[in-house]
């Protein structure tokens, strides 16, 4: 809803995901390198309009931050990154020569691990690191030539494992030496979760766009039809306006377009209202949010 550019019942959370999603997509189609400037750039997307759009989105932190409760101090801090200033653009210059240099004995995954715990480490803005923290896992995912597009969501695994996840960042700072080892596998590991929480996602995708085309073929459906449908796999919420501009057709016909495919199931009503109405593809959204069975590569389609 956010993506269609809807205010209606959008929450917070459904602005962010969108943000991440732009963010993302800004990072993978950017020609610029692993550097602070296209990141810069998807942090500034990333906080745009949401929480965290007063802390200076795009702009390397002005100040010092520490990770822990306020109401003790930084005496009794988690974490106390780097100082602000020279000392983070040094930083952050390091950790883009690393990224960008060849690695012959280090495996593309090891090094997106290594870039995201040293990145979360340099904490380099006010607000923010986490989210864009994990984009540039996503990012790097397809710049390394280990995806083709960037189906692979960081954040749900790690919100859903957030206590270790910190709790490996803390031990890497501290211990060093093995942790490192316990820290690369949290990573992969979730990077493969969540590979196959896409393909199980994308199979589920395919075959309810199979469905939908033999709802459309049985009931004798324009051409048109087709095309709408298929559209809604990327925007999954339309409008009279959209079908108008999409098909060029009169609005009747629009409106008569959008009365068939909620008799067909296809589309359902969502605002209530009389005028600036709006329809959703409830099946397909139910897919992207329904809580995916645990899957392993052995019980996937070929």
């Amino acid at each position: 809803m956010a993506g269609a550019g809807r205010t209606l019942g959008v929450r917070e959370s459904g602005r962010e995901s969108w943000n991440y999603v732009k963010a993302l997509e800004h990072g993978v189609h950017s020609e610029l390198p692993f550097c602070s400037r296209v990141i810069k750039q998807m942090h500034e997307q990333l906080l745009t309009g949401v929480r965290g759009d007063e802390n200076r989105p795009g702009e390397f932190r002005d100040c010092n931050v520490y990770l822990g409760d306020r109401t003790r101090g930084v005496q009794q801090a988690r974490f106390v990154p780097p100082p602000f200033g020279q000392t983070v653009i040094d930083a952050m210059s390091d950790l883009e020569k690393f990224v960008n240099q060849t690695h012959r004995h280090i495996p593309p995954l090891f090094v997106i691990a290594l870039m995201h715990y040293q990145f979360e480490t340099i904490h380099p803005f006010r607000d923010g690191n986490g989210r864009i923290g994990r984009v540039l896992i996503s990012r790097s995912l397809v710049k390394e030539g280990l995806l083709e597009q960037p189906v692979v969501y960081m954040s749900a695994y790690i919100n859903e494992h957030k206590q270790t996840y910190m709790d490996l960042l803390r031990d890497v700072s501290r211990r060093g030496g093995d942790t490192w080892a316990d820290w690369i596998g949290f990573i992969l590991n979730a990077i493969r979760t969540q590979a196959l929480d896409a393909i199980w996602r994308s199979e589920k995708l395919i075959t309810l766009r199979e469905d939908f085309h033999h709802r459309l073929k049985q009931a004798s459906c324009h051409a048109r039809f087709f095309k709408i449908v298929d559209d809604l796999f990327s925007m999954p919420a339309i409008n009279i306006a959209e079908i108008v501009e999409r098909t060029e057709v009169s609005k009747p016909t629009a409106a008569a377009v959008v009365e068939k495919l909620e008799q067909l199931k296809i589309l359902i009503e969502y605002t209530g209202r009389e005028r600036d109405r709006g329809w959703v593809a409830r099946d397909i959204i139910h897919v992207i949010e329904e809580e995916v069975p645990q899957v392993s590569s052995s019980t996937l389609n070929p």
